[in-house]
């Protein structure tokens, strides 16, 4: 068989893996709503709260949180299963996050719980999408095409994330300068809200067949 055949026949088997097409748009949009955050959270900090000491500490205290929560989503899904777990984690990260939309100059309390809550909840984005990816994948042939589709969307995110800067400009938020006023509100509605939405989206595009009972039905 010829390369080129080759990879036609692994394109072939991913485009018909119906388990893995299914999981591509949670994953995208919860990468998104975590993105976005991550590339907003130092002029949320700064600008916003005025608190430009506690970027190194919030930032510390969130993976700190997700580090600390990573094995116990483990243990979860163990119980529960990595699909129902994920979700979870995706209701605990909105209820932990969405008021930090609210938030203004000098409420730093409050913002160190939504870092707590928020990376609590991370830990289960590191550890349970690439276990219903691994379910998705029937055999080894083929899995470095599942990685790097898996991997691109990752990018794909980060991309799109970085675009949140240039639209906030447009409605009048200026890098360094204190963000109160209509700027201030859609700077935190920017790093709050919206990843708010997405992560919610993700929820219910989540609310699908267990991937295990899918690839069950349609390999064996």
């Amino acid at each position: 068989m010829s390369a080129d055949a080759s990879m036609q026949g692994v394109w072939g088997a991913v485009r018909g893996n119906g388990p893995f097409r299914r999981i591509l748009l949670p994953y995208f949009l919860n990468g998104l709503s975590v993105a976005i955050p991550a590339c907003l959270a130092v002029f949320f900090i700064e600008d916003r709260l005025g608190a430009m000491h506690w970027v190194a500490p919030s930032l510390g205290l969130y993976f700190l949180a997700a580090a600390m929560g990573l094995p116990l989503w483990v243990q979860i899904s163990r119980r529960i299963g990595p699909r129902r777990a994920w979700r979870a984690a995706m209701c605990v990260a909105i209820m932990a996050f969405v008021w930090t939309a609210t938030l203004g100059p000098g409420d730093l309390l409050p913002f160190l719980a939504a870092c707590i809550g928020s990376g609590f909840a991370l830990g289960a984005d590191l550890a349970l999408p690439p276990v219903l990816l691994a379910q998705c994948i029937p055999d080894r042939e083929g899995s470095g095409a599942y990685f790097g589709i898996w991997t691109l969307i990752g990018k794909l995110c980060l991309a799109l994330s970085a675009l949140m800067l240039p639209g906030l400009a447009w409605l009048g938020y200026r890098p360094g300068a204190p963000a109160v006023g209509a700027p201030g509100l859609a700077l935190a509605l920017a790093y709050a809200g919206l990843p708010c939405l997405l992560k919610f989206a993700a929820l219910m595009a989540l609310r699908t067949k267990s991937p295990t009972a899918i690839v069950t039905e349609e390999y064996q």
